[in-house]
């Protein structure tokens, strides 16, 4: 699986699944995505529905900034946080707003 792979057939399902907790978290994120398989994806969390698309707005709240390889892990991963936490720790993952950063995590992750 690529990030290009999730956004486009797991992401909308996860947000249509978690339409509530998006709209509680009403954020608008850009994911950034390094490498084979990469790009950047909005995920708007303020419209309703909630919507992913690929590209990147003028207005966001939280940009994350990862390597194919890491998201993979990332959303992969049996302990998720635990994985966030890490690439986060060591500067794998940049995030611009890292409070909104881990309030994602209850729509993609949880």
């Amino acid at each position: 699986m690529t990030a290009r792979e999730y956004f486009e057939k797991m992401a909308p399902g996860l947000l249509a699944e978690k339409a509530d907790v998006a709209s509680e978290v009403g954020a608008v994120y850009v994911f950034k995505i390094s490498g084979e398989g990469g790009g950047s994806w909005t995920l708007d969390l303020k419209s309703s529905p909630p919507t992913v698309k690929e590209g990147t707005p003028e207005k966001v709240d939280c940009t994350c900034e990862l390597s194919n390889d890491d998201f993979i892990r990332m959303v992969t991963a049996d302990n998720k946080i635990a994985v966030v936490m890490q690439l986060f720790q060591f500067g794998k993952m940049k995030v611009t707003n890292p409070g909104l950063g881990m309030k994602i995590t209850k729509v993609l992750l949880g």
